[in-house]
């Protein structure tokens, strides 16, 4: 065969299965090459036969080898190529915001009692004041309803209004959505407030999606 040919062969299994191509093509010259020494006249008759049977073993564990690093690369080149959108994800955000309850903490102890349901991936504040400051960078540990004031009553005309002026949020606070843990999210606002005679306060977080 010449080198042409040995060229265009290359080629062609290169373009018919990449990595899983070449690989069975080289194996294939191999095995050719080691046939070509003529070496069978001088085996015994089931010393050829071993040695058909490891070629042949061989072959398929070459061509098992190209065919899965074959299908590992185009399906995760394909994947990186084409990486899902946060839009494609995340719903919109009623008013482009909402607020979702973080956690109950104890003022006196400074600790939670209940959550936090977010942590702080980055801050803006060099001090921290509070657990979570304005303009911090968060990731929901679980699953998080979006709230805003009386929503199924006026729509998103009370937005900025912190659940904490109402006291008991209710079912016209819901607006339907509900943010998946991981989702990533820039606070806007923070809200604390707590009843008269309870040491915990309720944690509010005025949220948006982070920009991309």
């Amino acid at each position: 065969m010449s080198l042409a040919a040995d060229f265009d062969l290359l080629k062609t299994f290169g373009q018919i299965a990449a990595p899983a191509g070449l690989a069975i093509v080289v194996f294939l010259y191999l095995g050719r090459d080691i046939v070509a020494k003529n070496i069978f006249p001088t085996l015994t008759q089931q010393h050829a036969y071993h040695v058909v049977i490891a070629l042949a073993f061989m072959a398929g564990i070459v061509a098992l080898a190209g065919i899965t690093a074959w299908v590992y690369v185009s399906t995760h080149v394909k994947a990186e190529s084409n990486p899902p959108t946060a839009s494609a994800k995340l719903p919109l955000l009623p008013g482009d915001t909402g607020w979702i309850f973080a956690g109950y903490s104890n003022i006196a102890r400074g600790t939670f009692v209940e959550g936090p349901y977010v942590s702080v991936q980055g801050t803006t504040t060099r001090a921290v004041r509070r657990f979570v400051e304005i303009g911090d960078t968060i990731g929901l540990k679980v699953s998080r309803d979006v709230h805003i004031v009386d929503f199924k009553k006026i729509g998103v005309s009370s937005k900025l209004v912190s659940p904490i002026t109402k006291g008991i949020i209710d079912e016209y606070d819901k607006t339907g959505i509900t943010l998946p843990a991981g989702t990533e999210l820039v606070v806007r606002d923070v809200s604390e407030g707590r009843w008269s005679d309870s040491p915990n306060a309720a944690l509010w977080l005025r949220i948006v999606y982070v920009p991309r």
